[in-house]
């Protein structure tokens, strides 16, 4: 149960950024799974999600922010385009 409530929290806050705390992850997962598992069992969940990786943004230093594996992908698709549009049209 667990692991259902850490993929929906995931799910959920990707919804709105592509970075997101651990706090807000963990606490999206409570609600989720209220009284199903333990704050240790979530952390476990949430330790063994391989879709998590610990964000490196100079301004989230020290601090428990993480993003997915899928929010990359996308920042990369989009700046991939934006390189293509380059130059594409006539500026006014």
């Amino acid at each position: 149960m667990a692991s259902e409530a850490v993929n929906y929290a995931m799910r959920h806050l990707a919804e709105r950024s592509s970075v997101f705390s651990l706090s807000d992850l963990r606490t999206t997962a409570n609600g989720y799974g209220v009284g199903h598992f333990r704050p240790q069992t979530l952390d476990k969940a949430i330790a063994s999600e391989q879709r998590l990786i610990a964000s490196r943004h100079r301004d989230h230093v020290g601090r428990e922010y993480v993003t997915t594996r899928d929010a990359i992908a996308t920042e990369h698709e989009t700046i991939a385009s934006m390189i293509a549009a380059q130059d594409s049209v006539l500026p006014f």
